[in-house]
């Protein structure tokens, strides 16, 4: 199991540089936005970048937070590409080494889920990183931007197991498709059950919103047993050998 979670971890990392460009340039973005504000807290200042309208009461002068988009959609789309391709390329060949089905599909979920933890790790400790080197630390902006990349975690590695499982079954445009309706969806409705809300800052009850880290626990919970349920139903019977759905 080591081994082939170190060769699905590598393979993620060989087959990502070119994509991750784009995220890479969000941060060099972000830097530039939070960086010469030195007066201001760098975590207040990044959770301010990525702008939600929190609760919608009118759609009048509503603006979509497309930073936040970015930000959500691109390391799932990333992990979640690369990871369909080798399963596509090599799963056959794979699984004649590991012989274990299930060992197989939980190295490509763990991996991604490993994947996802890294890219937002790197954004939590490099605008800490930006708080202390601009002597701005507040105790209070710690803990929510705490909680907000934890959110960012939990979330999107839900969304990619989500879009791995939906990819593998009907092809990787209906697995990307999801994530980009769950996003969609969470930014322009008030519904809690929606995958995605969790990540809005300003939909958060630290934040003035409505959302509590209990009703994200429960929603993540609901989602993770469904998650669970699908995903043994479909590995549990699916063709190694039947060719791609795209």
């Amino acid at each position: 199991m080591r081994k082939l979670l170190a060769r699905d971890l590598k393979y993620i990392v060989n087959r990502s540089k070119k994509l991750m460009i784009i995220y890479l340039f969000l941060i060099v973005l972000s830097q530039f936005y939070i960086l010469p504000h030195g007066d201001y807290n760098s975590m207040e200042l990044f959770i301010g970048l990525l702008f939600d309208s929190g609760y919608i009461k009118s759609f009048s002068g509503f603006e979509p937070p497309i930073v936040w988009l970015l930000f959500q959609l691109i390391p799932v789309f990333v992990v979640s590409f690369v990871i369909y391709q080798d399963h596509i390329d090599n799963a056959s060949y794979i699984l004649i080494k590991t012989r274990s089905r299930k060992m197989y599909f939980l190295s490509k979920i763990l991996s991604g889920i490993i994947s996802i933890g890294i890219i937002n790790l790197f954004i939590y400790l490099l605008v800490i990183f930006d708080t202390f080197l601009v002597s701005s630390f507040d105790k209070a902006y710690f803990m929510i931007f705490t909680r907000l990349i934890f959110s960012y975690i939990v979330t999107q590695s839900i969304l990619f197991v989500i879009a791995f499982v939906l990819s593998i079954v009907l092809g990787f445009k209906f697995g990307v498709a999801s994530t980009l309706i769950f996003l969609v969806l969470s930014m322009t409705s008030n519904f809690k059950g929606f995958i995605g809300q969790q990540t809005l800052a300003f939909k958060t009850d630290v934040m003035g919103g409505y959302i509590s880290m209990v009703d994200n626990l429960i929603v993540w919970l609901v989602y993770i047993i469904l998650i669970i349920i699908g995903s043994v139903l479909v590995f549990r019977s699916y063709n190694f050998y039947g060719g791609s759905n795209d």
